[in-house]
């Protein structure tokens, strides 16, 4: 393998980090998650901790009630 070569898988594996990184912020923006600043936080201070990154993921999947509604059983 080339330099140029290895440059480019570097370049690609590192997108590819920072995306599963922030993967929780990402969900929790386009979800729209009524707490997804907190999420972010807790993805930017703890995320690096593997415990961190899974529980903002957790909490960006959680389901969100809809103001005036009931939950129904």
């Amino acid at each position: 393998m080339d330099t140029s070569t290895a440059v480019i898988v570097v370049i690609f594996l590192s997108i590819i980090a920072f995306v599963i990184y922030w993967l929780p912020t990402i969900n929790a923006f386009t979800r729209h998650h009524r707490q997804r600043a907190a999420i972010a936080g807790l993805n930017f201070f703890g995320g690096w901790t593997v415990i961190g990154w899974i529980v903002a993921m957790v909490w960006s999947m959680t389901a969100q009630d809809t103001p005036g509604t009931s939950p129904t059983l």
